[in-house]
């Protein structure tokens, strides 16, 4: 008993604790014998194991029946969980008289910790495969439109261009560019989400001025709110820097002053701000477009719930983006939440990374 790694005890009739090996001393975290010898489970279990322990080892002496082979949760009076691979028979003495329990038991905690990591593993490759399903799904839906249009488009160019005029050429032309650019959009959205989620591409922080990062996004999405004469703002304070990777942090803007320009109305306002708060920089973008429903707030960077409603002027989308934001701010230790209400707007802030202090 002194040299067995398997913990083994000896019980009276009232689950007292009459004898023990080292390991047993030693599984429980003490000493000496002396420091279990006496008491009970309670002593050292919580209340419910050991209660579940205490009226398996009374069946056992009154039935006389033992417990081979049962694989048990220890929860201790720490906290701690371990588990263990028990048998427990019934203790006679030299009459064949039931004087208590005795038992044996086989530290299985890695192993369960080890099956509990593969079955973890196991339903998140489940979940993501189901989520890669349905992203694949809408991106053939998204991938397949503009391609039509192009396609019926260019088409119709091809074989009448001859019996058309001039406007009605430009108009078919116009359709084509637009659908092209929506496409070589959607194209880059993709691109980078796969990118992200396999870590093939590369994070490279540096300080930034992010009043000029702002201005550069806002200028790049110039025609796109001139169309509807939304003024996009950057209240940004001048001076601010962040530590961020510059890629990353302009596909956020892009694709979050974006959405805002695809969901506000003709003549709306768009506001790019940031302020530093607990240590972080909180970078937002406002509008008061039409605002996302409750119903939809919970499930907005889930994939498996990814879905894309068209804007104020039917513009579409994959859904993808807030997806793109949600993994590059996480990529930064940070995060982006949102706050909206149907008809009055919506907010995100994304939390990002302060400039380091040289040195």
């Amino acid at each position: 008993m002194e040299h067995i790694p398997d913990a083994i005890w000896f019980k009276d009739v009232q689950s007292r604790f009459v004898a023990v090996s080292r390991a047993l001393v030693l599984k429980h975290g003490l000493n000496d014998k002396s420091e279990i010898l006496g008491k009970t489970d309670f002593d050292f279990f919580s209340a419910d194991v050991a209660s579940r322990f205490y009226e398996e080892e009374q069946e056992i002496i009154v039935k006389g029946v033992p417990v081979l082979g049962e694989e048990v949760a220890e929860d201790w009076q720490d906290g701690k969980r371990s588990w263990a691979l028990v048998n427990k028979m019934p203790l006679k003495d030299k009459d064949g008289k039931i004087i208590g329990t005795f038992g044996i038991a086989h530290d299985i905690t890695r192993r369960k910790k080890t099956e509990e990591e593969l079955l973890r593993m196991n339903n998140e490759l489940i979940e993501a495969d189901a989520a890669k399903d349905r992203m694949m799904s809408i991106l053939a839906h998204d991938l397949k439109n503009p391609f039509t249009t192009i396609t019926g488009l260019t088409e119709m160019l091809k074989d009448e261009a001859g019996l058309m005029d001039r406007d009605t050429i430009f108009k078919l032309s116009s359709m084509v560019y637009n659908s092209s650019t929506q496409l070589f959009a959607l194209l880059n959205q993709l691109l980078d989400w796969l990118k992200s989620g396999t870590k093939t591409m590369e994070f490279n922080p540096k300080t930034l001025n992010l009043y000029h990062i702002a201005e550069d996004v806002g200028a790049l999405l110039l025609a796109q709110s001139a169309v509807k004469q939304i003024n996009i703002l950057n209240t940004v304070p001048p001076d601010t820097e962040v530590f961020a990777d510059q890629f990353m942090i302009q596909t956020i803007l892009r694709n979050l002053i974006g959405n805002a320009v695809k969901y506000s109305h003709p003549g709306g306002e768009i506001v790019v701000d940031y302020w530093e708060r607990a240590g972080e920089g909180i970078l937002s973008v406002k509008d008061s477009g039409v605002g996302i429903p409750n119903k939809k707030l919970d499930t907005l960077f889930e994939i498996d719930k990814i879905q894309s409603t068209p804007g104020t002027r039917e513009e579409k989308g994959s859904g993808l983006g807030l997806l793109i934001c949600k993994e590059f701010s996480e990529r930064h230790g940070g995060s982006i939440r949102v706050e909206s209400q149907a008809g009055a707007g919506t907010t995100f802030f994304v939390a990002i990374p302060i400039a380091r202090i040289p040195g």
